[in-house]
């Protein structure tokens, strides 16, 4: 897998040939930041949500909320 530092490099070259590659790389840098900052869970059997800060233990009937990024976020 391409490291994040690699992807940040693509990002920022300066290379117009690269434009595709820049953006998928931007693109992919901003994927992999919302999934390693999940924003709380949902248990399967009730209806709540919790603070992101209590993921430690995550049981099999929990789920992640991601939030999208979006040019905000990023």
């Amino acid at each position: 897998m391409i490291s994040d530092e690699r992807l940040a490099e693509i990002a920022e070259s300066g290379d117009p040939w690269l434009d595709e590659a820049q953006d998928i790389a931007k693109e992919l840098l901003a994927l992999r930041k919302a999934f390693s900052e999940p924003v709380g869970t949902i248990e399967a059997t009730c209806d709540y949500v919790t603070d992101a800060d209590w993921l430690q233990d995550i049981d099999s009937g929990e789920y992640l909320i991601i939030r999208k990024p979006t040019d905000s976020t990023t």
